[in-house]
């Protein structure tokens, strides 16, 4: 997309996101120039690694900006989604009509994926959002769409797992309707019914679920992920402290449980237990949108 735009305007992607978008929305601290001059290398900020080392160089330089060269701050990526916001409303189209903004939040290949934002469904709400993930930094848009409030958080760490819960702590400070799942009560579970949910789970030939049992608890860590508790509110029915996800473990041979069921914002899924020496030797490419971040301190 990044090439046929540059095509058909015969600019730098750049500066076409400049013109067409940055400078109408005022985001005068954010850029798609790739590697970033000098007087911006100033102000940005450097990557980290989950153990707390720094990114080889402080930060990478991906060729491929459309999807991984966006540098800029929360306070610019929220203008961002407060003119989405507007444009619904058609109070603001200083970039896209109104009718091109419905068109952008609605869902078409899944219910919750649209273009170039995914849509959770939480309640009667419907909120809009993206994350961003590149080599030591982490960051997430959220906003309702039709309330006018939201969030951009951003960390420059490859550990990202603070964001959920700043993003929670705002929810419930400002009452965003419907963001917070019901709560749910812990309950006290006999620790060896854990050594049946234990073992490795297949997700998708990019995603295995691993699940530990330490001191009587569970713990399950995604592929590349830190390792994560587990709180029971079942017998077989665990939930994550930091995200409204659910792990529910199924059993159909009699024996340790063979599937565990992942319930999340907007669906479900399945993911079946893998043979301990089952090795995954398929992999996907996969582009993902990416957002960086400034420091502007």
């Amino acid at each position: 997309m990044q090439l046929a735009i540059m095509d058909i305007e015969k600019k730098p992607f750049p500066q076409i996101a400049k013109e067409t978008v940055l400078d109408p929305l005022q985001m005068t601290n954010s850029t798609y120039n790739q590697p970033l001059p000098a007087d911006w290398l100033k102000r940005a900020a450097a990557g980290y690694r989950r153990d707390g080392s720094e990114v080889e160089g402080k930060r990478h330089t991906y060729p491929e900006m459309a999807a991984a060269g966006l540098w800029t701050t929360p306070i610019d990526l929220a203008k961002f989604a407060i003119e989405i916001q507007l444009s619904l409303q058609g109070k603001s189209n200083k970039v896209l009509s109104k009718a091109m903004t419905e068109k952008m939040l609605t869902p078409f290949i899944e219910d919750f994926v649209a273009l170039g934002f995914f849509i959770d469904k939480k309640g009667r709400s419907i909120y809009f959002q993206h994350g961003g993930a590149d080599e030591g930094f982490r960051a997430q848009l959220m906003a309702h769409k039709e309330k006018g409030y939201g969030a951009v958080v951003m960390v420059n760490s490859d550990n990202g797992q603070i964001i959920n819960e700043i993003l929670r702590s705002i929810a419930k400070e400002y009452q965003w309707e419907d963001y917070l799942p019901p709560p749910h009560e812990i309950i006290a579970i006999e620790p060896k019914l854990l050594d049946d949910y234990t073992g490795r789970y297949l997700v998708n030939p990019d995603r295995v679920l691993t699940f530990t049992k330490e001191s009587d608890k569970l713990f399950v860590q995604p592929t590349q992920s830190l390792k994560l508790a587990l709180f029971p509110i079942a017998a077989n029915r665990f939930i994550r402290k930091e995200a409204a996800v659910q792990y529910s473990f199924l059993n159909k041979t009699g024996e340790k449980a063979d599937t565990v069921k992942i319930n999340f914002d907007g669906g479900a899924s399945l993911a079946p237990r893998i043979a301990p020496d089952f090795k995954i030797i398929s992999a996907r490419l996969r582009w993902i949108p990416i957002i960086k971040m400034v420091s502007t301190c």
